[in-house]
C-alpha cells in the first residue's frame, strides 16, 4: 500500500459492473478504492488500486454495515474522500468527522435520496433530514442524473452538485456493436441456433423486485398471439433461480442461461433480441441493452413501484422503448405484440436507443462528472 493518495473512494462493495468505470477513472486520477465484500448475487472483484477492508454487519439490510476504513485513511492521508452516499453505512459518520478534523475534502456519491420512499422532505422526514445535513456540509455531491440535481438544487448550492450519469463501458460496447453489424443479425441468430422469428430477453438478478416470473407469463401470452414463433431468454442468477427453472421446464422456447459475465456473449444475445423485458426494477441492464440497439420495456414507476434506478431516465416511451402503466400486464402484452408486428419501427427504435447512450450515457460522461467534482474540491483549497 502506498503511503499517500490524493483521492480515496469508499464503496460498500466493488461490483464487477463498476470495474471499467474505475479503470478508466484511474487513468486520469490515481486513487485508492476502499471496499468490503458481501454474500449477494452481485459478482465482486478487486483491482490493483483497490483495498479490501473488513466490515461489521449490524442489521439485516445489505447496506447495514460499518466499514473499517479509518486505518487506511490515516495511512494514505488523501486530499479528497468520495464516499458512497448511504447513511445506513454507519462508518460514513466517522469518515465525515475525520475528514473535517484532518481538513480532507469530503464528497458524497449516490442517488441523493431514497427512491423507494420517493420523497425528499427534510422538514418532515428524518431520513431526508440526515441526508440534507450531509449535503449541506459536504464539499461536493455526485449524483447519477440531472433530474435529481434539479430537485436537490432547491436545498443546496447547485454549483457543488455534479452529475456522473450511471453507465457501463460504452466504448467497448460500441466496438462490439460494430463487429456484430458487419456480421449481421440473421447470421448471428443462426450461430446461436435461435430459430424463432421473434426473441425477447431478460437480463438481471433473479429477485422479486425485478418480477422475473411475470416474464414467464408474458411469454405464454405472446406465444399464443404469435403462433409460438417467439423465444424468451433469461440471463442472470439469484435466489429465485430454482423456482424459475421449475416453472419453465416444460416450456420449449424459454431458455435459461444462468449468470454470464462475458460481455461478448451477453452483447451478442442483446444484439439479436428484438426487445429486452424487465417488468420490475431496472438499472444498468438498460444501458447494456441500449448500446446493442435493443429497445426496453418495463413498468412505469407508480405509488407501489416498481422502483427503478436513475438509468430509467434514458428510456423514452415510444421512442427507444416502452413505459407501461405500472402492473398492467395486459397493456404490456399488447404493447409488445404491437411493436413486434410493426417491423417498420424496429430500426428506428434501435437507432434511438443507441443515440441515447451516445448523447447522455457514455463512459466519458460518467468519468468526467467524477473528475469535475475532484477538481472542484481541489480548487477550493
Amino acid at each position: 500500500m502506498k503511503n499517500k493518495s490524493d483521492v480515496i473512494i469508499i464503496q460498500r462493495i466493488f461490483p464487477i459492473y463498476r470495474k471499467e468505470i474505475f479503470d478508466e477513472l484511474h487513468k486520469t486520477v490515481p486513487f485508492h478504492l476502499l471496499h468490503s465484500v458481501d454474500r449477494t448475487s452481485i459478482k465482486q472483484i478487486g483491482q490493483k488500486y483497490s483495498i479490501k477492508v473488513k466490515s461489521i454487519k449490524y442489521y439485516k439490510k445489505s447496506t447495514n454495515v460499518i466499514l473499517n476504513v479509518i486505518p487506511a485513511i490515516l495511512r494514505l492521508r488523501p486530499k479528497v474522500i468520495i464516499h458512497e452516499f448511504n447513511p445506513s453505512i454507519l462508518s460514513i459518520y466517522l469518515v465525515f468527522l475525520l475528514s473535517k478534523l484532518l481538513k480532507i475534502k469530503f464528497v458524497i456519491w449516490g442517488h441523493g435520496y431514497n427512491r423507494i420512499e420517493g420523497v425528499f422532505n427534510p422538514k418532515r422526514n428524518v431520513k431526508s433530514r440526515i441526508r440534507y445535513q450531509f449535503m449541506l456540509k459536504s464539499d461536493a455531491i455526485i449524483l447519477y442524473d440531472h433530474e435529481t440535481k434539479e430537485l436537490l438544487s432547491k436545498y443546496v448550492n447547485p454549483s457543488k452538485i455534479f452529475v456522473a450519469n450511471n453507465t457501463i463501458d460504452t466504448n467497448v460496447m460500441n466496438s462490439l456493436y460494430d463487429k456484430y453489424e458487419l456480421v449481421g443479425k440473421n447470421v448471428l441468430k443462426g450461430e446461436l441456433d435461435w430459430k424463432s422469428k421473434y426473441n425477447i430477453i431478460y437480463i438481471g438478478r433473479l429477485v422479486k423486485k425485478k418480477l422475473p416470473f411475470e416474464v414467464i407469463q408474458a411469454h405464454k401470452s405472446l406465444s399464443l398471439a404469435l403462433n409460438n414463433d417467439i423465444s424468451t431468454h433469461f440471463i442472470g442468477n439469484g435466489p429465485l433461480m430454482n423456482q424459475l427453472l421449475e416453472l419453465v421446464h416444460d416450456e420449449r422456447n424459454i431458455h435459461v442461461y444462468g449468470e454470464i459475465y462475458d460481455n461478448d456473449i451477453i452483447s451478442k444475445y442483446l444484439f439479436c433480441s428484438d426487445l429486452m423485458i424487465c417488468p420490475g426494477y431496472i438499472g444498468l441492464s438498460l444501458n447494456h441493452s441500449f448500446t446493442m440497439g435493443c429497445p426496453v420495456i418495463t413498468y412505469l414507476q407508480g405509488e407501489n413501484g416498481p422502483y427503478h434506478s436513475p438509468e430509467i431516465v434514458y428510456l423514452k416511451n415510444n421512442v427507444n422503448g416502452f413505459l407501461v402503466e405500472s402492473f398492467n400486464h395486459k397493456k404490456m402484452i399488447s404493447t409488445i405484440i404491437d411493436y413486434l408486428n410493426n417491423e417498420s419501427l424496429h430500426s428506428q427504435f434501435r437507432q434511438n436507443a443507441r443515440l441515447e447512450m451516445k448523447n447522455n450515457a457514455s463512459i466519458n460522461n460518467m468519468v468526467g462528472g467524477i473528475i469535475n467534482s475532484i477538481n472542484y474540491c481541489k480548487n477550493k483549497e
